[in-house]
């Protein structure tokens, strides 16, 4: 009789095959909304629990939207890089009324 896998089981298989696709994939979206992925990504990497290994994977990809979505703003660079410091969390909100649903 076949062993049923447990859900930890097949995601690890899952991860397994992901890992072996090395096929890019292409993401499209307004870089109002690359941003707040960004500022997304900068408050889930703070996270006690985020794992090392996963987080030196997204640190590339956190620097790539970082880099397609700032450019040479200044001011943009200056809050994205404050994204990256703990300290400024407690600054104000200042996109919130500037979103759009």
């Amino acid at each position: 009789m076949a062993q049923t896998l447990t859900d930890e089981e097949r995601f690890i298989e899952a991860m397994g095959r992901l890992q072996q696709d090395e096929q890019p994939i292409v993401v499209q979206m307004d870089k109002t909304t690359a941003f707040l992925l960004l500022s997304t990504i900068q408050l889930a990497m703070r996270h006690p629990a985020f794992s090392p290994l996963i987080k030196k994977r997204v640190l590339v990809v956190a620097q790539h939207l970082e880099a397609a979505v700032c450019g040479s703003d200044s001011a943009l660079q200056e809050v994205a890089a404050r994204g990256w410091e703990p300290a400024a969390d407690a600054l104000p909100v200042l996109l919130t009324p500037m979103v759009k649903a």
